[in-house]
């Protein structure tokens, strides 16, 4: 008898899978290739973690590596499928393992290994490790995740809903909203099976309701109701008659001109200044450090960073702008370093339509490409783009579109070089006409291909 099990950790199912002709690519933790399933010629859907199988995010597709190269190979002949495992691990039959057995079947349990049901606050997430588990920290904005083990064997993991999300669903797996929406419990134990090393089933995680959003969320929303998104404010008809940005356009980006003396006292009674100033909204006195008044006292036409997921939109950033600043000092941030590019939803939407994606500087220039009919995202200042990002626009075209002075172009270059350190292909440059910037480039002033100005 071959100990299977033995024989799923002697072998490299991402190997099996390039060699069945899969053609599988690295993404974050995990690999995706082609299923064998459906017609997968265009985008990967099939996910491969090398300790926890396959699984199709389109069509829901689940294999070890045994079942891969019976379905690919032998017509779902499993028991040929282990032979050739067998001699190319270099196995026999032996005596049964003294190894731990893999996880029960769903709905089976020995009563001494029943899971333990717990409920799951919205901040944190309880999963049940079995013994020798490896448990990985999963990195934050403000560094290293807290772990908290608790006396019965179980992990308490402090997550921020729409984070995690981010992160692990939609950005390492390359997920879709839709997508997203349409995993199961099941599913969803499988992806953090894989990010926490170990082994967990629906029994084991309790997940947080779609319908609550995070603190910081909450928060960030709150102070979006404290202003006008009509277009009669002095930042609405500013961004129209200097920037070329249409009301429509400016709708659908979810722009706000807050009035800041009813926000700074409706947000501080409601939530304190200590919740604030933790989650980046207020400002800071220069020699004592401490707190001192709500952020956007003068940038008061702010830019919110949404993320669309389970069909609902999320603000998870700000920037605001003064209208009336020269060209220092005309932004404000929220505290606490971008999560990501703005408008970020334009490369998931990017990837399911097979489209190009624009990086540019800014939310103005963004809005522009935008308007003009493409896909964009925009870097907060010349040097906002982490190598981090690079990841999210596997797979897909890539132009950059900054503006054609010095500080412009060197932020091209240096996004351009991230792509190529990492082993992606280089980003098109475009070369702007001298003395246009990328607002007049891409709107009626001036009616131009983009293509025309691509340079690398």
């Amino acid at each position: 008898m071959i100990d299977l099990q033995a024989l799923k950790d002697r072998i490299n199912i991402v190997e099996i899978a390039e060699e069945l002709g899969l053609d599988p690519k690295r993404s974050g933790t995990s690999f995706f290739a082609r299923c064998p399933s459906h017609d997968d010629q265009g985008r990967p859907n099939m996910a491969i973690h090398p300790k926890k199988g396959a699984i199709c995010f389109r069509c829901g597709y689940k294999a070890d590596v045994i079942r891969l190269v019976a379905d690919v190979r032998y017509h779902g002949d499993q028991g040929q499928a282990i032979q050739y495992l067998a001699n190319k691990a270099g196995m026999t039959a032996s005596k049964p393992s003294s190894r731990r057995p893999a996880p029960l079947p769903k709905g089976a349990s020995l009563p001494e290994e029943e899971p333990v049901k717990t409920e799951s606050s919205w901040n944190s997430l309880t999963v049940t490790f079995p013994p020798g588990a490896k448990v990985v920290a999963v990195k934050n904005g403000e560094g290293e995740r807290k772990w908290t083990r608790l006396e019965d064997g179980r992990v308490e993991v402090e997550y921020d809903r729409d984070e995690l999300l981010f992160a692990l669903y939609i950005c390492e797996y390359n997920l879709t909203p839709e997508e997203f929406a349409g995993l199961s419990v099941d599913e969803i134990a499988w992806i953090l099976s894989g990010v926490f090393d170990c082994e967990l089933t629906s029994d084991d995680i309790k997940t947080a309701s779609t319908d609550r959003p995070s603190l910081r969320v909450s928060i960030i929303d709150a102070l979006l109701s404290y202003g006008q998104s009509d277009g009669d404010s002095p930042g609405h008809i500013w961004l129209r008659d200097k920037k070329g940005i249409s009301q429509a356009t400016q709708t659908a980006f979810g722009l706000t001109w807050i009035d800041w003396d009813r926000a700074s006292a409706g947000m501080i009674e409601s939530f304190g200044v200590d919740t604030l100033d933790r989650l980046g909204l207020m400002t800071r006195d220069k020699k004592k450090g401490t707190p001192l008044e709500l952020r956007f006292k003068k940038h008061r036409l702010l830019f919110p960073f949404w993320i669309t997921a389970g069909g609902k939109r999320y603000p998870i950033y700000l920037q605001g702008r003064d209208i009336n600043a020269g060209k220092d000092f005309r932004f404000d941030n929220l505290a606490g370093g971008v999560p990501c590019p703005y408008n970020f939803d334009a490369v998931l939407e990017a990837r399911h339509e097979g489209k190009p994606v624009f990086i540019c500087e800014g939310a103005t220039d963004t809005m522009t490409l935008y308007q003009a009919g493409y896909k964009a995202v925009g870097i907060v200042g010349t040097q906002g783009f982490k190598p981090e990002w690079a990841k999210y626009f596997d797979g897909l075209q890539v132009y950059i579109a900054t503006d054609p002075d010095e500080p412009g172009q060197e932020a091209a270059k240096k996004i351009s070089r991230i792509f190529v350190n990492q082993g992606k292909p280089s980003p098109k440059i475009i070369q702007l006409p001298e003395g246009q910037d990328v607002t007049d480039y891409f709107t009626g002033r001036i009616t131009k291909n983009p293509a025309e100005g691509v340079k690398g």
